[in-house]
């Protein structure tokens, strides 16, 4: 079996590749594709991560310019535990997926 470069571009599968590779050197391919597994999820772990930051960010940042501006509504910034509470639906910051 051969890989064919007009193949469906969209879509990956390793089990092609690995049935080209000789027996030889598998063992290295497992190993690459393993690490490559690893990297991946902790790829998306960070990329969650980076959401919710930003996503606090920008509610804060929208509190502080509400607050500033003198907004009607503005209630507690941070309740007793030092966490952020959300005033209200006014926003003038917000994230574009």
């Amino acid at each position: 079996m051969s890989v064919n470069p007009d193949d469906d571009q969209k879509s990956f599968h390793l089990n092609r590749i690995m049935d080209t590779v000789p027996k030889e050197h598998r063992d290295k391919f497992d190993k690459l594709h393993l690490r490559i597994l690893k990297l991946k999820g902790e790829i998306e772990v960070l990329r969650k991560q980076n959401i919710l930051y930003i996503d606090d960010s920008l509610k804060f940042m929208d509190e502080m310019i509400s607050i500033l501006s003198g907004g009607d509504g503005s209630g507690l910034v941070y309740n007793e535990r030092c966490h952020f509470n959300p005033s209200g639906p006014r926003l003038f910051l917000n994230r574009e997926v």
